[in-house]
């Protein structure tokens, strides 16, 4: 095969791509250029129907037949008592929630940090007779006086009263402290979710 051939074999194969590359686009473009039929008349119809997202009863009807009305228009007010119903509920929630965040926000009441601080108080006192109690029995038992049994009924007195104590200082920590940062956001986050229903209604 000459060159002269293959050369125009060449141009013969890329004229034919470009030609079909061409048709396809005039295809494409006549097909996509079609714009959509409008059909315009008038229609007569003999009854229509009306209905709402929410069941109720009609209050007041704002149109009459044959008046023109286009989209948002109000064309009734109803009266839909069970939507009232679910919108107290949620109004209530709401107010149960903020209560609760408002607790969460506040801590411990005055009396409640008062009354762990009495029970630590006592709790400290039991310990320090304990403590006291225990060093007594233990030179006793060191000096052979005091058995061993007796020894050990007081030491495990001594240690009772101490956890007694270390779990009473927790309590008035704890309402001193107020609630934990993990209570006061749920609280928030119950709030929001309460207002959220709210505004949903």
């Amino acid at each position: 095969m000459s060159a002269k051939t293959q050369h125009n074999n060449i141009l013969l194969a890329v004229a034919g791509f470009i030609a079909v590359v061409i048709i396809v686009a005039i295809i494409g473009f006549l097909a996509l250029d079609r714009t959509p039929d409008i059909i315009q008349g008038q229609v007569e119809v003999t009854e229509y129907r009306v209905s709402s997202k929410v069941p109720g009863r009609i209050l007041e009807l704002r149109v009459s037949e044959g008046d023109y009305v286009k989209a948002g228009d109000t064309l009734a007010i109803l009266d839909a008592p069970e939507v009232r119903a679910k919108m107290e509920q949620a109004r209530s929630a709401e107010s149960a929630a903020a209560a609760l965040e408002l607790k969460a926000q506040n801590g411990a009441r005055k009396e409640q940090i008062q009354g762990a601080y009495s029970v630590l108080q006592q709790a400290k006192a039991g310990y320090e007779i304990a403590e006291k109690s225990y060093q007594r029995i233990q030179r006793l038992y060191d000096e052979g006086v005091m058995s061993a049994q007796k020894r050990d009924e007081v030491y495990a007195n001594y240690k009772a009263m101490e956890a007694q104590m270390k779990a009473a200082q927790s309590q008035y920590d704890m309402a001193v402290n107020g609630a934990r940062m993990e209570d006061k956001l749920a609280a928030s986050a119950q709030v929001g979710r309460a207002k959220g229903a709210v505004c949903r209604k």
